[in-house]
């Protein structure tokens, strides 16, 4: 006989299957185990694991979401599931096996599953980690480098893509092109060294950081925008973290905010993965190059406040990953992770793919989810942009080879779910 179990608004579904439920000799023997939807609420394409051991795995274990099954993935007896894409604005769960059934709900849904829609390819030849951004109306790529096996081909380009047309330009190109990172601002991109006008396509002299004196080296900087400001976050001899305003007026930049920032009392060694505006705050990420951890921190330049906020954790391999930023979509902002390469003593280069899915941070309420994805291609060293609202992505290397990268030219657009 089925045994059932109600919760109407858990937060958490608890499943329970009993001893007389169970053939004799084991199968499925008296536990208790619970899968959490954090907050009250899923995503869609949302990755979902019940805590080992899996419950009654041999006893026909089924989830269904608002009635539909959906398929269980086991390894290492550990059971998960991704939540299909919903077209209701709540959703219940529902849990069967070992003749018992339990469910939970409703709970809301935000919808973050989506599929990936060919466009125009690049039209020059395939490069890795372009620095990318976006107008409404158009998106833009610049720099990178290709691996030639004994070192790299650095690219000093400014290439345009139209939406409306579905169509690239080459826009411009000089050596400030092939920086690392820039921060829009209206209609100004501020690179460094330079600074380029997207309405006439032209660049200017950029002051660079100041001198900080003997002993005082900048190990690492990213600039950002804020508020209609420019600023430059930087890593200063791996134990203090400065940021800098620039003044368009007196063209200088001056120290606004700087606190110390140490792993135990020693030297802490981190990278600026990525700034994202929102909201009149800027979300600046933080690795943690001496373990696979995300900082995510908060810069507000009117009240000139700088605050952690949340953290996440990458898991390939349990080895040090970067998170690359490929877009915001309204609320979420999705990330991938880099991936890693190495090289064996033959010359032969491998990459450790990025997992199919992606981290994505809801800046409404500080969460971290993994998102299910089928990847367009190989998205090593991948490139990406806005416009607008819409998120594209493409280019990167799809093997490794003695001679280097074998690198790709398509580039995709992501479609949410409606």
């Amino acid at each position: 006989m089925m045994k059932k179990v109600v919760f109407l608004f858990a937060i958490a579904l608890a499943f329970s299957c009993s001893n007389d439920d169970s053939p004799a000799g084991g199968g499925c023997s008296s536990q208790l185990t619970s899968l959490n939807l954090e907050g009250g609420t899923v995503y869609t394409g949302e990755i979902l694991s019940f805590p080992k051991p899996a419950p009654c795995i041999s006893q026909n274990l089924k989830v269904l979401v608002n009635g539909k099954e959906v398929a269980l993935t086991v390894v290492d007896s550990e059971v998960s599931f991704t939540v299909p894409p919903i077209a209701e604005s709540t959703a219940t769960f529902t849990i069967q096996g070992g003749g018992s059934e339990v469910y939970a709900g409703p709970v809301s849904v935000v919808k973050a599953y989506g599929t990936w829609k060919a466009v125009a390819p690049f039209p020059a030849d395939g490069r890795g980690r372009m620095v990318g951004f976006g107008t409404s109306t158009d998106g833009y790529l610049f720099g990178g480098a290709a691996y030639l096996g004994t070192g790299f081909q650095s690219y000093d380009e400014l290439y345009k893509y139209n939406a409306a047309d579905n169509a690239w330009t080459l826009a411009n190109s000089a050596p400030a092109f092939s920086k690392t990172n820039e921060a829009l601002v209206g209609n100004d991109v501020f690179l460094d060294g330079a600074k380029y006008s997207i309405a006439d396509n032209t660049l200017s002299p950029l002051s660079f950081l100041p001198y900080l004196g003997e002993g005082s080296t900048y190990w690492d900087t990213h600039l950002f925008s804020n508020q209609g400001n420019v600023y430059a976050i930087s890593d200063i001899n791996q134990n203090l973290i400065m940021i800098h305003h620039y003044d368009p007026v007196e063209k200088a930049w001056s120290i606004v905010k700087q606190l110390t920032y140490l792993d135990n009392g020693q030297p802490n060694y981190f990278q600026f993965d990525f700034a994202i505006e929102q909201n009149g705050m800027t979300y600046i990420g933080i690795l943690q190059l001496n373990r696979n951890t995300t900082e995510v921190w908060a810069f507000d330049g009117t009240a000139n406040t700088f605050t952690k906020v949340t953290s996440v954790s990458t898991e390939m391999d349990g080895s040090t990953q970067s998170l690359k930023h490929l877009f915001t979509l309204n609320k979420l902002a999705y990330f991938m992770e880099e991936g890693e390469s190495s090289q064996d003593l033959n010359g032969k280069v491998d990459i450790i793919h990025a997992h199919e899915y992606f981290f994505v941070y809801n800046f409404e309420t500080n969460a971290w989810r993994k998102i299910k994805t089928e990847w367009p291609q190989s998205m090593h060293g991948a490139s990406s942009f806005n416009i607008g609202n819409r998120g594209f992505a493409g280019l990167g290397a799809r093997e490794g080879t003695t001679t280097g990268f074998i690198y790709q030219r398509p580039f995709f657009e992501f479609v949410p779910e409606p």
